[in-house]
């Protein structure tokens, strides 16, 4: 009777062992599925992130090169309405490529949406003919099973 106890708690625990494994390995599983999916958007965020760091790399450059050319008046006074009009240039010039990096992708971004619009309506009619089929079709189902 020990024995047989012995052989069914060996059993009880390998059992216990092996499921705790499964689930693991689904687990795992799941997080390589998710992982998997999201890979391209991770490798896109890295392209969008080197590309502002390239933009803000420019407005920096910008930046430091306008504060050399600072127009400094008697004891060493800075005309705020002209560092203000300098700094906002620096700044709009360091951000020009990302905004016509960015447009260019709107812009294709948009097109891809209008062909989708096109395919939508075209399905939208197709869906439309289906139903009137669909009609057609159980009332000769309906009348041959009266029939």
């Amino acid at each position: 009777m020990w024995n047989a106890w012995v052989s069914i708690s060996e059993i009880d625990h390998f059992i216990t062992l092996k499921r705790t494994r499964l689930l693991l390995q689904r687990q795992k599983l799941k997080v390589a599925s998710i992982l998997k999916e999201q890979m391209g958007y991770l490798e896109e965020w890295s392209l969008m992130d080197r590309d502002h760091s390239v933009s803000l790399l420019g407005a920096i450059e910008a930046l430091k090169a306008s504060t050399l050319h600072f127009p400094v008046i008697e004891k060493a006074v800075v005309d705020i309405l002209d560092l203000k009009h300098i700094v906002s240039l620096a700044v709009v010039h360091g951000m020009a490529s990302s905004i016509f990096s960015l447009i260019s992708k709107v812009d294709e971004m948009n097109s891809v949406m209008a062909e989708m619009m096109h395919i939508t309506a075209q399905e939208t009619v197709l869906l439309k003919q289906c139903e009137r089929f669909l009609s057609v079709a159980a009332a000769m189902y309906v009348k041959i099973v009266a029939d």
